[in-house]
């Protein structure tokens, strides 16, 4: 059974408890936590492929997951698309690394709400 550790939540973040030493971190660019004193959900619902009544606006450009730019986040007048993809980093001498090498990821919804998570192990 997954259990969130309440006091582990950010303004962004919130931190879920697998099994025992097996966590799994569900994260956004925007708020989905407001009152620092408890971090209580925001519900953010998409209608029509737009949710903009947080501090950001959230466009799904494609109804599925299967490649391609999947979601627009904007504030401000300024914008940033996703798409899923490995991620890599080249340390000094230029040798590549996988980031999420061996960890399973998910794209997944809760509710209305696009949701990308990853296992990580204490």
């Amino acid at each position: 059974m997954e259990t969130e550790i309440i006091e582990a939540r950010t303004k962004n973040s919130r931190k879920i408890l697998k099994s025992p030493h097996k966590y799994r971190l569900e994260t956004s660019m925007g708020a989905i936590h407001y009152d620092p004193a408890d971090w209580k959900p925001i519900e953010n619902e998409i209608v029509n492929g737009v949710m903009d009544h947080a501090d950001y606006q959230m466009n799904l450009l494609q109804a599925n997951f299967d490649g391609g730019k999947i979601i627009r986040f904007s504030s401000a007048g300024e914008s940033i698309d996703l798409q899923p993809m490995e991620l890599d980093w080249i340390n000094d001498i230029l040798i590549t690394f996988g980031l999420a090498d061996n960890m399973k990821t998910n794209t997944s919804t809760s509710g209305n709400l696009p949701i990308v998570t990853w296992e990580e192990e204490d």
